[in-house]
């Protein structure tokens, strides 16, 4: 009887435990909310700012942008945010270039590519969705059950996109042969009627193009992420003279992401109705997605060491003129998320 006293005892301790734990982190949550919400003493005038968007395939990176402005958090922040929608992050990334638009969110990939290794001045502010959305889909009556089946097969992708690296070194990692492969040029929007019709024998995608094709070959393909374990990190940018120009602007456009991603946190089924009807996708579809997406500001080194990977990667296949790859603090602007939550600041300067 001791011994099971004994036994009831310790039972008790960690369940009081794991009870304490939930609320401390759920107060913490909470407190935050409440803080961040409480800030709205901004008195000053309410300035225009404008936000290139990457729409092109309903995605939902720029969730904590779509809840911001829904919960109107910008506006409690003195910003009147306009969005314009592109179809792809290097054409957003080239209307904040050309001054179209003061910030854009992209890949780091398509930072890197249409940015950095362009010399280009824009520098990143916050990365605001990490997520694992990129998978390569096969057909199974072209002969593809396995990885290694993929060899001597045409595989159709968007080349210089973020898509092509994954591939690259997802097929490494299986020690599939690249040079015995083709890859085939397509286009976002063709995607998913370039596997269909049989132009190619795979295709690599994000998720929002999955489920067209599990309607169309229901019973005749398999899905592998391409990611390798690599979160694709979804950044926020814009003009180094922008920032240098509106310093203050920035930290308000952080703060108010600040806030819904507390939003986000508290209000998940809210979050992610604001969200689906932004992108107007099915509740299916969210429902299979969501979990694959991690909205929440950030600048950690991992950013980094993702950045030069890619960079050496871009570099070493000759998809450049450049030669060395860059020191990416120079491209990183940390103070503006440093002031508005120093906590998910973790880059070495």
């Amino acid at each position: 009887m001791r011994r099971e006293n004994k036994l009831q005892i310790k039972i008790g301790k960690k369940i009081a435990v794991t009870a304490i734990v939930i609320i401390v982190a759920a107060s913490l949550i909470l407190s935050s909310f409440v803080y961040l919400s409480s800030q709205n003493s901004y008195l000053g005038k309410t300035e225009n700012v404008s936000f290139g968007n990457f729409l092109g395939s309903s995605e939902p990176y720029a969730g904590l942008v779509y809840v911001a402005q829904d919960q109107n958090y910008f506006a409690k922040n003195g910003i009147n945010l306009t969005i314009a929608d592109y179809t792809s992050a290097t054409i957003a990334l080239n209307a904040a270039l050309s001054n179209q638009v003061n910030l854009a969110i992209s890949s780091e990939y398509a930072f890197v590519a249409t940015n950095v290794l362009k010399q280009g001045n824009l520098h990143v502010i916050a990365t605001v969705d990490k997520s694992e959305s990129v998978s390569i889909v096969g057909r199974m009556d072209r002969g593809i059950e396995n990885i290694s089946d993929l060899e001597g097969k045409r595989i159709g992708l968007s080349l210089q996109i973020a898509p092509q690296f994954y591939l690259a070194t997802f097929l490494e990692l299986n020690n599939v042969n690249t040079q015995n492969i083709t890859l085939v040029n397509v286009p976002t929007t063709a995607y998913v009627s370039a596997i269909v019709n049989g132009t190619v024998d795979a295709v690599v995608v994000s998720e929002s193009s999955i489920p067209q094709i599990k309607a169309q070959l229901p019973d005749d393909i398999v899905i592998w992420s391409v990611q390798s374990g690599r979160l694709l990190d979804m950044v926020v940018s814009c003009r180094n003279d922008w920032i240098t120009q509106h310093p203050e602007l920035v930290t308000r456009f952080l703060k108010s992401l600040a806030q819904a991603e507390a939003y986000v946190d508290i209000h998940p089924a809210q979050a992610e109705s604001i969200i689906r009807n932004r992108i107007n996708a099915t509740d299916a579809y969210m429902a299979e997605i969501w979990p694959n997406h991690t909205f929440s500001l950030s600048l950690d080194q991992s950013l980094v060491a993702t950045l030069e990977n890619e960079a050496r990667w871009i570099i070493s296949n000759n998809l450049t003129n450049q030669t060395a790859v860059p020191d990416f603090l120079n491209y990183i602007y940390l103070q503006g998320l440093m002031s508005v939550k120093p906590e998910s600041v973790n880059i070495i300067h």
